[in-house]
């Protein structure tokens, strides 16, 4: 599925929703918990970070808005 236009994307065109999806693209199997949807989703947001594509603040409301999600729940 492509990447919805003005998405943030990396060098290789990929965004951090290509990256930390909420399931898995190709398996369509979903995080073995919430805790590490989060955490794969936070350490996505922080290369966005040190990469200069997000601030600090833009990092933030990525990670709160994938922590507010049931992804990863049993």
């Amino acid at each position: 599925m492509p990447t919805p236009l003005g998405e943030i994307v990396n060098p290789d065109g990929c965004s951090i929703w290509d990256l930390a999806p909420r399931e898995h693209a190709l398996s369509g199997a979903v995080w073995k918990s919430h805790g590490v949807s989060v955490k794969n989703l936070t350490h996505t947001a922080r290369d966005f970070l040190d990469a200069g594509l997000l601030s600090e603040a833009e990092k933030a409301a990525v990670v709160s808005s994938g922590a507010a999600t049931d992804c990863g729940e049993k």
